[in-house]
């Protein structure tokens, strides 16, 4: 073995920091509340064995976990590192393990790129899944970095699976246990567990509350799993909602749930963007008016949505899963490309945007594997796929600079999770080996030059004390089983503060010429709409019917129109309902609206 020279911490240093900074560890990929940890393993370089820092700190409930490998890698995919814990500080127990003079009795080793646990118990040894130490690790994307939690009050075969006196921890190689880092002695920390206190209610009763949630295959329209969800929605009272994995049901149909589950007022209701059941699995419902829809492409819409007159770019998506790298560069590049359009005064008209219109982008991700795809949605990074050359970057923020990135933590857990493993059949409680950790798969980012997050969460309610589900608790209301058995992703929210932005964007109405007043009456209608403009002077004028493709799917030219008021039926009789478009050309000016063809 190549010799490392390396730092090995004195234990009562090692004891001391570990009260004081347990508390500040976060699972959410910043890794920034790591630099005050100090290490418990740190190669000098060339770090030949792989693995360049190790740091270890703990409270009363979690182990935590940093470590940084010389090389990017997939944390639960295909490599050789595995953790060995040696739980109770005994050498005479487990499977034993020595380096330099050092020995470890192993009671427990973590293969990550596996999704194992073993046990060691004497000459024997047992398989289980992760989920029985609660391991869950940050990023679910390639990193030279992670961050890992494992929750100690989990118990492996009705007992505690560690002392909380002392543990020794160390990096080997997969099959031949050769040495990554040396052993390291950790004294535990009694330190408390605390989680910060939570509330589903606003910060600012006029905060925007978006809310992205994966429903996993229509189940809200199933009988027997919709109450979970009607708790969920209840509790959570979102604003506007971007669905994925919708596709037997229209978006009428899930604003009709969504109004038997929170009702609105006489003079409000839910706006939705009118796709039909069999068109992709994405949708929108919101408070406020959905202007314009759009398909991006089959794994994104795009919609602008009217919030309390700011129009508002909201992207919903849901790229391929697994190991699906160039489906999601493909997905996440014509995305990022779509945005970069409509920033620049390109792309469908209704979607152009003014300076500093807020832009939300939402849904399931899928963000596992290579980390290039996260670094096109936050970045603007693009990709090259089959080689084909990668488009021109751009920063997709109104500052230049990259989108902000809620991640939105877990309500009494120090983690940033989105999904969660599906039992297999005749394993319920996730115990045999190879299921995946919980990872962030779902995302809302935004402008955050634009935009202020007030408060954000993400949903699961196993992970609430059972006290909060009593009157007066914070999940009044709720069941502890409900996001579990709803779905395997968990409803992502995020609250926004639009009262800067209410004097500062341009109204629609300003930005659009003042010598056309375009209008449609009946909207919705069935088959025929009269559609009404007035000019200042005289113009040739051209009509046109587009649909949420951005296809022209009638074009009338009127020829030259004469000051004063006019008005001209438009018939769609024969079209699939749905929401479409009516573009008014004029000369050089252009207006449209949105139009609704009822079923």
């Amino acid at each position: 073995m190549n010799v490392i020279r390396y730092t090995l911490l004195i234990a009562a240093f090692c004891f001391s920091t570990t009260l004081l900074l347990a508390q500040s560890i976060i699972l959410d990929e910043s890794f920034e509340d790591w630099e005050g940890v100090p290490e418990a393993y740190s190669a000098q370089i060339p770090a030949t064995e792989g693995i360049s820092s190790l740091k270890v700190v703990n409270d009363d409930r979690f182990l935590f976990v940093y470590v940084r490998f010389e090389e990017e890698l997939v944390l639960q995919d295909g490599h050789e590192y595995r953790l060995l814990l040696d739980t109770d500080r005994r050498t005479s127990t487990g499977k034993t393990w020595q380096h330099q003079g050092q020995t470890l009795g192993v009671d427990i080793s973590i293969a990550f790129g596996e999704r194992t646990v073993t046990l060691y118990d004497g000459s024997s040894a047992q398989e289980f899944s992760t989920y029985m130490l609660g391991v869950v690790n940050a990023p679910t994307v390639s990193s030279k970095e992670f961050e890992v939690v494992l929750d100690m009050s989990k118990q492996v075969n009705g007992q505690s699976w560690i002392d909380t006196d002392g543990i020794g921890v160390a990096f080997v190689e997969y099959s031949s246990w050769q040495a990554r880092t040396n052993a390291v002695e950790i004294r535990m920390s009694a330190d408390t567990w605390e989680p910060a206190p939570f509330s589903f209610e606003k910060v600012d009763a006029t905060d925007v509350r978006v809310m992205s949630y994966n429903v996993l295959f229509d189940n809200p329209f199933d009988g027997s799993i919709e109450p979970y969800f009607r708790r969920i929605f209840q509790a959570i009272q979102p604003d506007i909602i971007s669905i994925q994995e919708v596709y037997n049901h229209s978006t009428q149909e899930l604003a009709n749930l969504l109004e038997f589950w929170i009702p609105t007022d006489e003079d409000q209701r839910w706006y939705h963007s009118g796709h039909r059941a069999g068109l992709g699995d994405n949708h929108l419902v919101s408070r406020y008016p959905i202007e314009a829809a759009y398909v991006i492409d089959k794994d994104t819409n795009a919609y602008i949505v009217d919030v309390l007159g700011v129009r508002t770019l909201v992207l919903v998506s849901h790229p391929p899963c697994c190991g699906n790298d160039d489906g999601r560069r493909v997905a996440f590049n014509n995305m990022m490309e779509f945005v970069k359009q409509v920033k620049n005064g390109q792309g469908p008209i209704a979607f152009r945007l003014q300076t500093n219109s807020p832009i939300i982008i939402t849904g399931d991700m899928n963000l596992v594997r290579n980390s290039d795809q996260q670094r096109t949605l936050l970045h603007g990074e693009f990709t090259s796929v089959n080689g084909n050359p990668a488009l021109e970057d751009f920063a997709p923020d109104w500052d230049g600079t990259s989108l902000e990135d809620a991640k939105s933590p877990n309500p009494y857990l120090p983690t940033t999770y989105t999904w969660h493993a599906n039992p297999r059949d005749g394993d319920p409680n996730l115990e045999e080996p190879g299921y995946y950790s919980p990872g962030r798969l779902d995302y809302i980012v935004y402008t955050g030059s634009v935009l202020k997050m007030k408060r954000g969460f993400t949903l699961h309610t196993l992970a609430i004390p059972s006290r909060e589900f009593n009157a007066g608790g914070a999940a009044e209301g709720l069941y502890a089983v409900d996001t579990e058995r709803a779905s395997d992703h968990l409803p992502v929210v995020a609250d926004f503060d639009y009262s800067p932005l209410l004097t500062s964007v341009e109204s629609p109405e300003s930005l659009l010429p003042s010598s056309i007043n375009l209008a449609a009456y009946p909207n919705p209608f069935n088959p025929s709409t009269n559609v009404t403009f007035s000019l200042e002077a005289s113009s040739s004028i051209t009509l046109e019917i587009v649909n949420i493709l951005g296809q022209t799917l009638q074009s009338s030219k009127l020829g030259l129109m004469g000051k004063g008021v006019h008005k001209h039926q438009l018939s769609l009789e024969g079209y699939p309902s749905g929401m479409y478009y009516v573009v008014l050309r004029s000369g050089d000016k252009t207006q449209w609206i949105p139009v609704t063809m009822a079923s």
